[in-house]
């Protein structure tokens, strides 16, 4: 029998490639990593926002806690990352200066947002979400307006006193599938940004061609999506 493949594996491994100590504790943030926290057993919150602790140094999350008010004491986590876990700039300063907060003095933070320009240039073969958005150029655009781009995360940091200030890109994990028809159901759940800007013969035309693409992946398998990611250091 195949072994699943675990979301929080893929994390871990990611985390390490980026640069994060996972012999300490790493702090996640944001929407995307809610299959993360449920693998882990820890809460969901009511706004959609999971935040989990991955690393071998176990730090407990108030029951409270939210993105920008986690309830952690400071210098608390080796490490942070904050994957779109804010609703606009406002928020996002918030978020950043949350993050700059619990981490410990030389401790890494990441403030991370979908590659809207990169997904919207992509094609089905790189990233499957690119069938919406090659069929629906408005939700393309709308997506677009959405999320933030490296500048302004890179502002956040800065606002944040976080030292010295990386722009990057890279793949991050979405989710794991053990099947087509679990991808399927995920992307009508609204897995994939914009879908709910659908109506039901839209939706159910969509995933005729995801059921199509998906007979050439090979299952399980973990989907990656494109990100842009902003490091910064807190040197105090």
């Amino acid at each position: 029998m195949t072994e699943p493949i675990r979301l929080a594996e893929a994390w871990r491994s990611t985390l390490a490639s980026l640069g994060a100590d996972l012999t300490r504790s790493v702090l996640l943030g944001g929407r995307n990593v809610e299959r993360v926290a449920l693998e882990m057993g820890a809460p969901i919150r009511e706004a959609g926002e999971a935040l989990v602790v991955v690393g071998e140094d176990g730090v407990d999350i108030p029951a409270t806690a939210h993105p920008s008010a986690t309830g952690l004491p400071d210098g608390s986590v080796d490490a942070v990352a904050m994957l779109a876990a804010w609703d606009g700039g406002v928020e996002l300063r918030a978020v950043a200066r949350e993050a700059a907060r619990v981490v410990r003095p030389g401790g890494r933070v990441w403030l991370a947002d979908l590659d809207a320009e990169a997904l919207m240039a992509s094609t089905p073969t790189a990233y499957p979400a690119a069938l919406l958005y090659q069929a629906r150029r408005d939700i393309g655009m709308e997506v677009l307006r959405r999320h933030e781009g490296s500048g302004r995360l890179s502002l956040a940091a800065m606002g944040a006193e976080l030292q010295p200030v990386v722009a990057s890109s890279s793949e991050l994990p979405w989710a794991a599938f053990s099947g087509p028809g679990e991808y399927v159901e995920a992307v009508r759940s609204g897995a994939w940004p914009g879908t709910e800007m659908l109506g039901p013969d839209e939706m159910e035309s969509l995933l005729v061609d995801l059921s199509t693409y998906l007979k050439r992946v090979r299952f399980p398998s973990i989907s990656f999506l494109p990100w842009l990611l902003v490091r910064g250091q807190r040197n105090r």
